[in-house]
């Protein structure tokens, strides 16, 4: 369920891992760019607009093995990661 993706999300944005990271100038001047795949699982990242800067992680790796266990039908580690360039 959509709430249950939600709580996995939140859980993972809270943990300490956190790896490549990107920032940005200023988010309003900023355009974000990405291909998503049509028919495909897209990881687009963790989006951080606290700051003046926007912030986007990778954590798929986390993310995957959070849900691949209530998602069996679905193939997280296949996915292709598309963080905003």
């Amino acid at each position: 369920s959509k709430s249950t993706i939600e709580g996995l999300l939140k859980q993972n944005r809270n943990s300490e891992t956190k790896m490549n990271s990107k920032v940005t100038p200023s988010f309003k001047d900023s355009r974000f760019i990405m291909k998503i795949e049509s028919g495909k699982i897209n990881y687009v990242g963790v989006w951080n607009f606290e700051n003046k800067s926007v912030q986007f992680t990778n954590e798929k790796d986390d993310t995957d093995e959070l849900l691949q266990k209530p998602y069996r039908g679905f193939n997280f580690r296949e996915a292709i990661q598309r963080l905003p360039l």
